[in-house]
């Protein structure tokens, strides 16, 4: 087939065909190609010889010039500069000097401790807790609690000392009803003759067997019923609703005070031997165990009929203790909490419900409270040496009317009545008057 002819530059020859390979034809012009001419390269401006590039610009005035950002990373290509490693635990030691390497050491050390005597003295409060004699006691929502809805939020304690230095039967009892207000800031304190006859609701006592309602003395309450009847009895007398239930066996009491190596106690006036076993001058004394077993001890004015000198006594001795037991210096001696606490154990009787941390509650609200935030007092009384019909004990008569306005002042605002209706006749029992007296305002003289 003739060559065509053209007027551009011809196809570069075919090269020849390798043996088994076809070449395509060649592609034919396109149509109404024929006699076209490439173009000429674009002739250069008129002007443009020697053309100067113009200069940066420079920065406006007052304006410091940017510095370019610098270029990221390619990926794949640069690889971030490698962070030397953080330093081994020896270089860091050797880097240090040798006082804080010292201090270190000691610091440990004293980590070590304190937590090795933190947790035995967790493990020891929680096997004294669970070693504690516990009682079925509570009855909070009986329905001889008054006005239970002004009763939130506070605390009422019935303490019960038991086993009276010197006393026998009801008399060997000491009740006393601790009331703490709702914010804390108040406390009344209210002696109970243990000889008082009250009215025990139906009970359940201590042998499982219900008891039906009955008349007798406060203290028969607990000696025939249990902790549940003097609980119920408490409550029918003062329509407190009783939160805790806390027996101390006053045998055991100044082997506490001895496995402290004493309690510090203060009067606000003397203690003579017609009032306690154990005269003291006004002011503070130290006081061993046989120093406890003597204030107990009723002096030679004879028995304490209402209980008031007793219980404010009782109640003065036991809130030492427990707060000398708190003291720093006993806590960090494991030997005196130890043995003071395994003491405390022998000699407390708690509900189900109360720890031996609401005890020490107690103990510190009533230690902190200043003196005119406590206020102390006794059921008011009528007649003492009452001899019922068919009986040949004597008992206190209370007087219902008197006693009703001290309960429902307590329960409506955790005070006393103004003016507060006397607890004791001075003239039926100078001594009982004379100690509760005395007792009471000991917190005043050691503020």
């Amino acid at each position: 087939m003739p060559a065509q002819q053209t007027d551009g530059p011809s196809a570069p020859p075919v090269p020849p065909a390798a043996p088994g390979v076809r070449h395509s034809a060649p592609v034919p012009r396109l149509p109404g190609a024929n006699g076209a001419r490439p173009s000429a390269s674009v002739p250069p401006l008129p002007g443009a010889d020697g053309v100067r590039h113009s200069t940066p610009v420079p920065p406006l005035p007052g304006r410091a010039p940017r510095t370019p950002a610098p270029l990221p990373p390619i990926p794949g290509r640069d690889a971030p500069a490698a962070e030397p490693p953080p330093p081994t635990r020896a270089e860091r030691r050797a880097a240090m000097s040798p006082l804080r390497r010292g201090l270190g050491r000691v610091v440990v050390v004293l980590t070590v401790l304190v937590a090795l005597v933190g947790g035995y003295y967790v493990g020891l409060y929680f096997a004294v807790d669970r070693s504690v004699q516990r009682v079925a006691a509570l009855t909070p929502d009986a329905p001889e609690v008054l006005a239970p809805q002004l009763q939130e939020g506070t605390e009422t304690y019935l303490v019960v000392g038991t086993g009276v230095p010197g006393a026998s039967g009801p008399a060997s009892v000491s009740p006393l009803l601790v009331h703490v207000s709702a914010d804390r800031e108040r406390a009344v304190l209210v002696s109970m003759p243990p000889t008082a006859l009250v009215d025990t609701p139906e009970c359940r006592g201590s042998d499982g067997e219900v008891r039906d309602p009955t008349t007798g003395s406060l203290a028969d309450a607990l000696l025939r019923g249990g902790p549940s009847c003097l609980v119920r009895a408490v409550q029918q007398l003062s329509g407190l609703r009783v939160d805790h239930y806390l027996g101390v066996d006053l045998a055991g009491l100044p082997g506490m005070v001895d496995a402290l190596g004493g309690v510090e106690v203060c009067l606000a006036a003397p203690l003579d031997a017609t009032v306690s076993g154990l005269a003291l001058d006004a002011g503070t004394s130290d006081l061993s165990g046989d120093d406890v077993t003597g204030l107990l001890t009723a002096g030679t004015a004879g028995p304490d009929l209402t209980g008031v000198a007793v219980a404010e006594r009782e109640q003065l001795v036991l809130t030492s203790t427990l707060r000398s037991a708190l003291s720093v210096g006993h806590l960090v001696d494991p030997v005196a909490s130890t043995t003071f606490l395994t003491r405390a154990a022998d000699a407390f009787t708690l509900d189900e419900d109360t720890s031996l941390a609401d005890v020490r509650a107690l103990a510190t609200t009533l230690g902190d409270l200043p003196a005119d935030a406590v206020a102390r007092t006794g059921v008011p009384v009528t007649e003492l040496g009452y001899v019922p019909v068919g009986s040949d004990t004597a008992h206190v008569l209370l007087d219902g009317d008197a006693a009703r306005l001290v309960f429902d002042a307590v329960i409506k605002d955790s005070r006393l009545p103004e003016p507060a209706a006397p607890a004791v006749d001075p003239a039926a029992d100078p001594a009982a008057a004379a100690a509760a007296g005395t007792v009471a305002a000991a917190p005043a003289a050691c503020s």
